[in-house]
């Protein structure tokens, strides 16, 4: 009896070490793509642009996945600073991400950069929609203008 509630102790001991330890490991992969999507304004379509990304996604077994490198947008020229890092939350199944800027220690929220803190962005990082400051959505497909403009309230 003793020894069974002894070997049922390790055996739950081991578990949760390996459940933490599994926790903390990230899975990470390198991101580096281009891709060219379209830029809408109040539902039209104004251009095409192309999006740069360079960097690391960062997936946990129990946390909210990361991305961090750069993300150059041709049409909004800050984006393309030397030096800069952008930083994308995803949050669990929200729709929306978070995106905020980093410059040699600092960190900045995305209007200091032309874009708003709230954009769409799948998991495979290569359908998105991001939302400028002055109104223009650059997006993959127009339905994530939609599910944009609806979700930030523009």
């Amino acid at each position: 009896m003793k020894r069974n509630l002894k070997t049922m102790a390790i055996v739950v001991f081991v578990i949760i070490l390996s459940v933490w330890i599994i926790d903390k490991i990230p899975f990470k992969a390198k991101i580096d793509m281009q891709v060219e999507p379209t830029i809408d304004m109040e539902g039209k379509f104004v251009d095409k642009t192309t999006v740069t990304i360079k960097g690391e996604k960062t997936r946990y077994l129990f946390r909210d996945d990361s991305f961090v490198g750069e993300i150059r947008i041709a049409c909004v020229e800050k984006t393309a600073a030397d030096g800069l890092q952008a930083k994308i939350s995803w949050h669990g199944n929200d729709e929306l991400q978070s995106l905020s800027f980093y410059y040699k220690g600092d960190f900045f929220g995305a209007e200091n950069y032309g874009l708003t803190t709230s954009l769409i962005m799948k998991k495979d990082m290569r359908n998105f929609a991001f939302m400028t400051t002055d109104g223009k959505v650059i997006s993959t497909a127009h339905v994530y203008y939609n599910h944009l403009e609806q979700a930030i309230g523009k």
